[in-house]
C-alpha cells in the first residue's frame, strides 16, 4: 500500500523472472492497482472498476526461463492522501505451471517491481 503525497503520479517498473515448467508454455504478468485493498487470488482486474494495469509483459515459451521480463508504466491522476494496494499477477499461457521470482539465481533478493512516486 503507497498513499499519493506529492503527485498522484507513480512510476512502476516491474523485473520478476517467469517461467514455466512445460516446455513450450508460457507465463503472462501485470502490475496493477486498486483502490478496494489486496484483491483475493483469482480476481479478475476490471479497468476502472476495481483496478487498473499499469505495466505488463509475457514470454510464449518460459520453459527454463532465468531472464527478467520487464515491464513499464506510468499511472497518474492518483487523488491524494488515498491509499493505492499496487499489485502483480501471473497467469500461464497454454497450460503448466507458472513461477514468478526476484532475480537471478537461489536465494536472490532483487525487487520484483520497483513502484515511486514523481
Amino acid at each position: 500500500m503507497l498513499t499519493p503525497r506529492r503527485s498522484g503520479t507513480f512510476l512502476c517498473i516491474g523485473a520478476p523472472v517467469v517461467s514455466n515448467d512445460t516446455p513450450g508454455n508460457g507465463v503472462g504478468w501485470w502490475l496493477f492497482y486498486s483502490k478496494d485493498g489486496i484483491l483475493p487470488k483469482g480476481t479478475v482486474v476490471f479497468e476502472g472498476g476495481n483496478g487498473k494495469t499499469i505495466a505488463a509483459a509475457a514470454m510464449a515459451n518460459a520453459y527454463g526461463n532465468t531472464i527478467p521480463l520487464t515491464g513499464v508504466g506510468i499511472v497518474s491522476g492518483l487523488p491524494l492522501g488515498v491509499p493505492v494496494y499496487f499489485q502483480i499477477g501471473i497467469a500461464v499461457i497454454r497450460g503448466g505451471v507458472a513461477t514468478l521470482s526476484p532475480g537471478f539465481g537461489p536465494g536472490a533478493v532483487d525487487p520484483i517491481a520497483v513502484i515511486g512516486e514523481l
